[in-house]
């Protein structure tokens, strides 16, 4: 399954903004991700050298390890035979099996070597083996980043030209006190044999086209933490702006919920298109949108990393509050696991606004400006916002946001701040939404609904 996305399209915030509206992403929530207004050890230093040894070398153990090429043959296997007997004419560029292996042993020393260079923090080691230009930037931000794993292993390989070939590479890495598992990403590497006999070299590391672009692939990158937040920067001006923030949204969500132990990484990317390549969506999806939760993989396993990405062109177009609001909001999905739920989304977005608007000096009127407006129109929603309202290409999605907003502040104010929490956490392991209303609540989501349709009349 995938994961919910979790966009950062906040009511409250944007009606901080003068009135300027940001306009919701062209991409529906599916499960596995939310849609809002918003583990390997590492290899210590190893003795010898750590380029590659020469193409046509015997394929080292460390080499093998890292390679798991399929349909790969023995040497002295032959293959491409018709049922008649006679040999098939080889497919272009096709490699004798024997030369096959021997490139695949050099690209996985390659790796290995490329790994042992971050590991022991040898970035001569490093540039020697990668002659890439981006080569010191992407070591700049590998040893940069807290890393608990970064590994390599060879899956295939397709010829370019005689001393050039790229390679499907896994890449597998976590995050040190942010991440519960590593996460599995396929890039392609570009390996050369500049001549005969020369040890082989990585010219270029690269994101698959259709796959998500690794965080440490993002280009200049600056890195900060304090404690349990981490920001991951393409935007050295937004950096410690961001940082504050987060930690600022930290304390935010310790007000509601002070026993959370989680710790977040938030990433800001260099403008809307990267981010979409960060979060695998289509082009232009979000690119009206501050801010985004989901896992990083788009898998929904209890233990996948969960990443708050910025859009930084809408971001930082917010004025302070609308800003901390957008962050508050997104880092409430991330601690609480949104992301990975099956509650209803007018309570996973609704708690979120909650946790992110109290103690703010946004009066309900400003925060709930739209869905007031439709009340005073043609009366209250006749049911609790669904799913499908929260689709970015629904209408009215700002008043389906307020809705959800009043909705968890109505629960707060009538049963009780605790009585909210329960039943948000309650949700987002039980999906039956009645049963757990009754048990923390006392009713139903039938007259619930009831209560909440009078209250926003009241408030109209």
């Amino acid at each position: 399954m995938t994961a919910v996305v979790l966009v950062g399209l906040v009511a409250a915030a944007l009606a901080l903004q003068a009135g300027e509206e940001v306009a919701p992403p062209q991409a529906s929530p599916s499960q596995g991700s939310t849609q809002g207004s918003t583990q390997g050890s590492t290899q210590g230093p190893t003795q010898g050298p750590t380029q590659a040894p020469p193409s046509d070398a015997a394929p080292s153990d460390a080499a093998q390890s890292r390679v798991r090429l399929p349909g790969s043959l023995p040497p002295g296997s032959t293959s491409g035979s018709t049922s008649s007997g006679t040999a098939a004419a080889p497919a272009p560029q096709a490699l004798a099996p024997d030369r096959r292996l021997r490139r695949a042993a050099a690209a996985g020393d390659a790796l290995d070597a490329l790994e042992r260079a971050v590991a022991a923090g040898d970035r001569a080691a490093f540039t020697d083996v990668y002659g890439g230009s981006r080569a010191g930037r992407l070591y700049d931000t590998l040893t940069a980043l807290p890393l608990s794993g970064w590994d390599l292993q060879l899956v295939a390989t397709e010829s370019r030209r005689e001393s050039t070939w790229v390679g499907d590479v896994e890449a597998r890495w976590s995050l040190a006190g942010f991440d519960e598992r590593q996460v599995d990403v396929e890039v392609d590497v570009t390996f050369e044999q500049v001549r005969h006999g020369a040890a082989t070299i990585i010219t270029s590391i690269a994101p698959e086209e259709s796959t998500r672009t690794p965080e440490w692939l993002l280009g200049d990158t600056t890195v900060r933490q304090v404690r349990d937040a981490l920001v991951i920067s393409t935007r050295p001006a937004l950096t410690d702006h961001v940082l504050a923030q987060t930690r600022r949204a930290i304390r935010d969500v310790r007000q509601v919920l002070p026993d959370f132990s989680d710790s977040v990484v938030v990433v800001v990317p260099e403008d809307a298109a990267q981010l979409e390549q960060v979060l695998g969506g289509r082009r232009k999806s979000y690119a009206e949108i501050a801010a985004v939760t989901t896992t990083i993989d788009g898998t929904i396993d209890d233990s996948a990393p969960v990443r708050v990405a910025l859009n930084p062109a809408v971001y930082r177009d917010l004025e302070p509050l609308g800003g901390q609001v957008v962050l508050s909001h997104e880092i409430t999905h991330a601690v609480t696991d949104a992301a990975i739920s099956h509650a209803p989304l007018w309570l996973v977005e609704g708690f979120a606004d909650y946790v992110a608007l109290l103690g703010k000096p946004v009066p309900v009127d400003v925060a709930a400006a739209q869905i007031l407006q439709q009340v005073r129109r043609s009366g209250p929603p006749t049911a609790l916002p669904s799913s499908a309202d929260f689709y970015s290409s629904a209408g009215g999605l700002g008043a389906s946001y307020q809705a959800a907003w009043l909705a968890c502040r109505l629960i707060a104010s009538r049963y009780g701040e605790d009585s909210l929490i329960e039943l948000y956490q309650r949700a987002l392991e039980d999906d039956d939404i009645d049963a757990v209303m009754s048990d923390t609540l006392g009713t139903d989501v039938e007259r619930f609904t009831r209560q909440w349709q009078t209250y926003l009349d009241q408030l109209a």
